[in-house]
């Protein structure tokens, strides 16, 4: 049973737009588990696919090749709230840093606000963070690229164009009916990805064939360092999948195909 207060945001919304007069106004959600959410309330929104704009001209070395040269780089993007795992950050971190980050197997690129960074950093790490953060972003070991603060647009293609796979500690819950853009960004760049299941990004390695397809997804974060070694055993087949999935997620969520379901 729906509780009184979705009801009353319903109500709310309704009432709100039967005021604007004469004007058709039409209601979207960018997954259809919100709609369905929304429609259940009274509002009448229909379903479609969040837009990522294709990175034009973009042409980057085999990451396989990378893979053999460098460390394999796993990338943290967008900079951490509270539904996006921040308040997971530091034990991750702890677990990551003797076992892949510390040996020079993995690096880890990740965004971390101005202000308040150390909160998300174990004591033991701290002066690691600081010394890549008065460097430019970058640790003289080459074990992180910390990046603080808001990116502009091409620095911030650049950070996801870095990416061997993309590492995801978003709340399942406040996930279970949203999208994440940055997730969609880095499955059009062909990166295999780890993600929480029970949740929209777990749902979007299912349209890819599941698990293991194009990454893998964990339901503790304890697990993630085992996954991780596990994606760059699998990183040429999981590679392989995530490059011919790619081709698949722009084509839903490319701009035009989002206007025309829009109906525009």
């Amino acid at each position: 049973a729906i509780s009184n207060e979705p009801k009353l945001y319903g109500e709310q919304v309704n009432a709100a737009i039967s005021r604007i007069g004469q004007h058709t106004v039409h209601l979207h959600a960018t997954t259809e588990p919100l709609a369905r959410q929304l429609n259940e309330v009274g509002i009448n929104a229909s379903a479609i696919p969040y837009p990522v704009r294709p990175r034009a001209g973009h042409a980057t070395q085999s990451n396989v090749l990378r893979m053999q040269q460098q460390p394999f780089n796993i990338v943290l993007a967008g900079l951490p709230r509270a539904e996006k795992g921040r308040g997971q950050m530091k034990s991750v971190l702890s677990e990551m840093w003797g076992s892949h980050l510390r040996t020079g197997n993995f690096r880890l690129a990740m965004q971390v606000p101005k202000k308040r960074w150390q909160r998300m950093v174990p004591l033991h790490l701290r002066s690691v963070f600081r010394t890549a953060m008065q460097n430019e972003g970058h640790d003289p070991g080459n074990r992180l690229e910390v990046l603080s603060g808001n990116l502009d647009e091409e620095s911030y293609n650049r950070f996801l164009d870095s990416a061997d796979v993309g590492l995801f500690l978003y709340n399942p819950q406040r996930y279970v009916a949203r999208c994440s853009g940055v997730l969609l960004e880095l499955l059009i760049r062909g990166v295999p990805v780890v993600v929480p299941k029970g949740c929209w990004l777990s749902e979007q390695l299912d349209l890819a064939g599941g698990d293991g397809s194009i990454g893998y997804r964990y339901t503790s974060t304890k697990q993630i360092p085992a996954l991780l070694h596990q994606i760059r055993r699998d990183y040429s087949d999981l590679k392989q999948i995530a490059e011919v999935h790619a081709d698949n997620t722009l084509r839903l969520h490319n701009a035009s195909n989002t206007l025309l379901t829009m109906g525009i």
